[in-house]
């Protein structure tokens, strides 16, 4: 047998160091043999904290053992991460360069006023939005993983991407599907985004698609692609912003359990913190950066917006963003014009309603965050007095007053996007018409009409949005439906007239059946039933005897609940201070 010796390179590329595989850089030069065979143009030396040594006078080389079994390290590159003031460096580099080219979006950073380096590069007339270097995606290095990263065989993959761009995207345009459907010609989709894209596709895809990826339910393939998206999110090893805040988002759509730390607040919450570090809640018109680029950030940050105050709303958190720090243009219908049709079936065509719908949605998002923060006082101290409200609802009646016709639903009662905008309108009214408290009910009191006028409404539209297409509906329309469902059930156990009462029981059987359709597309639905089901029946004389058979995550909160059915579900209103959210989510 021959006397076979190995040339180990004294020191690895970035590449292969990635990787965790044997480079033979410093022999062969560069590109290496591995980064030759990947197609990898840029093949650079990995920096070693303990120095280059010549090691040509070492011993000789001992003889080459028979590799064994090599073990893949869970914890990947993340866990041996250690800070590098070289980092910050590079952005005082890029500035002293004066670079005249434009910013590429997937290395871009922000300077806030009160940052220390705004002020030392204010004196170079550099501010705001720069470029950080090293920012590119990493997705070769999972590749090395594919044996726990694999996605489904390419018909269920193009299916998966279709039932997404048909359904998810349309309502929230995050992508730029040219830069998409290139990168998948290409097989160099990055990892996190097609995992999180499959993800989100199976809320809304065909049952035929999920078996024939192998899955039994919905509900499997949802935790086979969740899981696969955060392994690789965990280990940091996507490393352009941009597609990470893009899978954040989606990933947001994941509900999990009561307890849990990741769940829809928790990844809109970091959608939203590296969105700030890369500034996208400030103006871009000063930035050197492309039309398109400019675009597709503004356009994610409304998304982004848009998601995080349904979220707050539905589970009773504060809102993330805080308008009052931003500066960011409105967007307006020219804005989702970089989202250009591939041509292809599989990434969709774009309908030209849906510029017009996230340009409303974006002006409604504003107006309702007005009316959001003064209720998230202490003990209802905020400015929600009569004068308010009422400007608060011309606010919005002149907002309603001129909405473009493309998404007018007094004119086009059948379409998606003005049946979605209508449901949110309406949703948001009733947050400005609900009573703080229990206290603020009166029998006379025309703003409670208002709410319930409004909640009748939504069940219309969401009936008619449901017989169109129950699994294109999207997410936040289904917590839209939820508020409703509150606001008839408090009417039906609260009203003197057994008429109106009996009306607002059949719109609530009319929800129910709704979300019964929605199970497997909207993850609230199965509890959300059950905890309808249980308020309709009597109360109990051992309340311990309900503890134990009710449907939804439990706390000692339950006693009081049933004590005052009526205060208790009249408080669901006000965010953060209600007992029908600690009952649901244990907090």
């Amino acid at each position: 047998m021959d006397d076979q010796r190995y040339e180990r390179s004294a020191r690895a590329c970035k590449a292969c160091h990635a990787s965790k595989m044997r480079c033979d850089l410093m022999t062969v030069g560069a590109p290496c043999t591995r980064c030759q065979r990947r197609g990898f143009s840029s093949c650079e030396p990995f920096p070693s904290r303990r120095g280059f040594q010549d090691q040509n006078g070492r011993a000789p080389k001992r003889q080459r053992k028979s590799p064994g079994p090599k073990e893949v390290d869970a914890r990947g590159d993340g866990s041996k991460k250690h800070f590098n003031g070289e980092s910050w460096e590079k952005i005082i580099d890029l500035v002293q360069k004066q670079k005249s080219s434009k910013i590429d979006k997937s290395t871009l950073i922000f300077l806030g006023e009160s940052s220390p380096l705004y002020h030392l590069l204010n004196t170079q007339k550099e501010r705001g939005h720069t470029a950080l270097a090293g920012g590119t995606s990493t997705s070769e290095a999972v590749s090395e993983l594919s044996e726990y990263l694999q996605l489904p065989k390419r018909p269920t993959l193009e299916a998966l991407f279709q039932s997404y761009f048909e359904t998810v995207h349309p309502f929230y345009p995050i992508i730029n599907r040219v830069w998409f459907a290139s990168l998948y010609r290409e097989s160099k989709l990055p990892f996190l985004l097609s995992h999180a894209v499959c993800f989100a596709a199976c809320f809304h895809c065909p049952m035929v698609t999920i078996e024939s990826g192998g899955f039994g339910s919905r509900a499997e393939a949802k935790s086979y692609f969740y899981s696969r998206a955060k392994y690789i999110f965990d280990r940091d090893y996507e490393r352009d912003k941009i597609v990470v805040i893009i899978a954040c988002l989606l990933l947001s759509f994941w509900v999990g359990e009561p307890g849990d730390a990741w769940n829809s607040r928790a990844w809109v919450s970091l959608a939203l913190t590296m969105a700030e570090d890369l500034g996208m809640h400030r103006t871009t018109a000063r930035a050197n950066m492309s039309t398109a680029d400019k675009c597709q950030l503004r356009v994610l940050w409304w998304c982004l917006c848009s998601r995080d105050l349904i979220t707050s709303c539905t589970l009773g958190r504060p809102p993330r963003v805080f308008f009052g720090r931003c500066n960011v243009e409105p967007l307006t219908e020219r804005d989702l014009d970089f989202d250009t049709d591939p041509g292809e079936p599989i990434f969709a065509y774009r309908k030209e309603e849906s510029a017009y719908y996230h340009a409303e949605a974006s002006r409604l998002t504003l107006l309702m965050h007005d009316v959001v923060m003064p209720r998230l006082e202490p003990k209802g101290a905020g400015n929600t007095g009569y004068d308010n409200v009422q400007n608060q609802w011309n606010e919005f009646a002149k907002w309603k007053r001129n909405i473009p016709d493309q998404v007018n639903w007094d004119k086009h009662g059948n379409s998606m996007f003005a049946l979605c905008l209508q449901i949110m309108y309406l949703h948001h009214t009733i947050y400005i018409f609900r009573p703080n408290s229990i206290s603020d009910l009166s029998g006379d009191d025309q703003s409670l009409d208002k709410s319930l006028s409004a909640a009748a409404e939504i069940v219309l539209a969401a009936n008619k949005l449901s017989m169109l297409s129950i699994a294109r509906i999207p997410q936040d329309i289904f917590a839209c439906l939820f508020m409703a469902m509150v606001v008839l059930a408090l009417e039906s156990k609260s009203s003197e007239s057994n008429t109106s009462a009996g009306i607002c029981a059949t719109q609530l059987e009319i929800c129910k059946h709704i979300l019964s359709q929605a199970e497997g597309h909207w993850d609230h639905a199965v509890w959300i039933i059950k905890l309808f089901d249980r308020l309709k029946e009597p109360k109990q004389e051992d309340p311990q005897s309900e503890v134990k058979e009710f449907p939804g995550p439990l706390t000692p909160a339950l006693d009081s609940y049933y004590s005052d059915f009526e205060s208790s579900l009249a408080d669901s209103f006000v965010p953060e201070a209600n007992e029908l959210y600690k009952i649901i989510f244990g907090n």
